[in-house]
């Protein structure tokens, strides 16, 4: 009988044997030598059942946290929404992994082409150009430049933030606007800054203004990948 015992101790004294388990009233047993009361072929078949109830109750605990890991790292990208009056132009084809915010082109053209320099320029109609350099502009110089230029006389900052500046000046008395915004999308950095063109007359304040929150409004989109 001890020869038995001995075979299957592995199974009847588990390290710390749970209250009413099989374990449990095998030791029991044992202890008070109630040789009678020890059904070894009985006990045997429920430790089988007892660990493999455990088994399946651990699987089933493994699959549900799985489940749950699984739909909790799955993060939804979402949903890029315009403003009202404009439209998401995604820059993706022009090398920008990111969407920027123009004006509805139903009634005004919409053009993007690249600089004598490399950088991206955005042009609705005549009330939006943008242009994209691919790499932080120096704010703090632009300041300095701003405030010392003795043709566009500095008249004050309407935003001043360590990333971005709007400012107004005047030239032959007439008020002029413009602005730098520095943005990171993803591991790139970028300026945007009005264009400046001496064939045409400078944007208005107001359209000034809506390029500066748009450049500040930028939202990354990555490239869709060809599905396999």
């Amino acid at each position: 009988m001890f020869r038995y015992i001995s075979h299957y101790s592995h199974l009847i004294l588990p390290p710390s044997p749970l209250p009413n388990s099989p374990f449990t009233l095998i030791l029991t047993n044992l202890i008070a030598f109630n040789w009678q009361e020890l059904d070894f072929t009985l006990y045997l078949h429920h430790i089988k059942k007892y660990k493999m109830k455990k088994i399946i109750s651990l699987f089933s605990a493994a699959l549900v946290a799985g489940l749950l890991v699984s739909c909790g790292g799955a993060k939804k990208e979402e949903p890029i929404v315009a403003p009202a009056g404009m439209i998401a132009l995604d820059l993706n084809s022009y090398g920008k992994s990111f969407v920027l915010f123009v004006p509805d082109t139903t009634s005004s053209k919409l053009v993007v082409n690249e600089n004598q320099s490399g950088a991206l320029e955005v042009r609705v109609g005549t009330t939006f150009g943008i242009t994209i350099n691919e790499q932080a502009g120096n704010i703090e110089m632009k300041k300095k430049d701003v405030k010392e230029d003795e043709v566009y006389k500095f008249k004050s900052f309407l935003k001043e933030e360590p990333t971005a500046i709007l400012w107004e000046s005047d030239f032959m008395d007439k008020p002029i606007t413009h602005f730098m915004v520095n943005m990171k999308i993803g591991e790139s950095d970028y300026c945007f800054e009005d264009i400046i063109s001496t064939e045409a007359e400078p944007f208005s304040k107001d359209a000034v203004q809506k390029m500066f929150d748009s450049a500040k409004s930028i939202r990354e989109k990555k490239k869709e990948q060809p599905s396999t």
